[in-house]
């Protein structure tokens, strides 16, 4: 479970940084300008992510260290994304596929 929160984490981490514009703009160029019901998908899959994210980590290790970890794996996923974003954008789609595709084996491991 600890995975698939992970993943999940960097899935919103993604999700939310493809909402702005500025990012939007660096990792996908073709689409930097979206209609604002896909920018709102965007932050709404991005949160949704966040606080399933929090909900699993709360369930499996209690809701002191459930947090403790969130906020760890959070930055991570952050800080991960940054980096991302400020040296390889254009790989930033790619990712997002490859997590997408990779968090149902996660879950069917586990």
């Amino acid at each position: 479970m600890m995975a698939l929160a992970c993943l999940l984490s960097l899935l919103g981490c993604m999700a939310l940084s493809l909402s702005k514009k500025r990012h939007r703009k660096e990792a996908l160029p073709r689409y930097k300008n979206l209609s604002d019901s896909k920018v709102r998908c965007l932050l709404l899959s991005g949160f949704i992510c966040q606080l399933v994210f929090a909900a699993i980590l709360i369930e499996s290790k209690g809701v002191a260290l459930g947090l403790v970890y969130g906020f760890g794996w959070f930055s991570i996923a952050a800080f991960s994304q940054a980096l991302l974003l400020s040296f390889r954008p254009r790989w930033t789609p790619p990712a997002l596929v490859a997590i997408v595709l990779l968090a149902p084996l996660v879950l069917l491991a586990s």
